[in-house]
């Protein structure tokens, strides 16, 4: 299965802090991702940290050190310089297109759903036309709107007195 599994979040001292939400979740990979990552994996046991401290190995990197490593990679691959919220509001506004909203809450360990539903206004959808096609009859954008099918449905505006 293609998941990473997030279990606990460390401070920028590299303390333990827990994760979102305070709890274990599988996160989806898409395959590239799990293709650049195996190789820090691989030979790894299960429990061994992916981003490891070069200096004290076995101990989390501190979150200044993973932003300085994020930064030099972006700069090698010609990217901009992007802050980690940023490329998580990346991921929800991403994830929102192609995930129901419970999905994304549960996939980003958003603990209420209203903090999920902010990426909302960028889900797509692929239905509203066809909704309103059939709210105001096909028929109706053909002929100006003037097909019984078509009136029907249309309340008219009337101004206000």
């Amino acid at each position: 299965m293609d998941v990473l599994r997030l279990e606990d979040g460390y401070t920028t001292d590299g303390g333990f802090a827990g994760n979102k939400g305070r709890s274990a979740r599988p996160v989806p990979m898409s395959a590239n991702v799990r293709r650049v990552l195996w190789p820090l994996c691989e030979g790894k046991d299960g429990d061994e940290l992916v981003f490891q401290r070069r200096s004290r190995p076995g101990e989390p990197i501190c979150g200044s050190d993973l932003y300085r490593r994020f930064v030099s990679a972006c700069k090698r691959a010609g990217l901009p310089r992007l802050s980690f919220h940023e490329l998580r509001h990346t991921f929800g506004t991403q994830a929102i297109r192609v995930f129901k909203v419970h999905e994304a809450q549960r996939t980003m360990g958003h603990r209420h759903i209203t903090t999920t539903e902010r990426h909302l206004r960028y889900a797509p959808d692929a239905e509203g036309s066809a909704k309103l096609s059939e709210l105001w009859g096909d028929r109706g954008a053909r002929d100006g709107g003037t097909s019984p099918r078509a009136s029907a449905n249309v309340v008219p505006l009337r101004r206000a007195a």
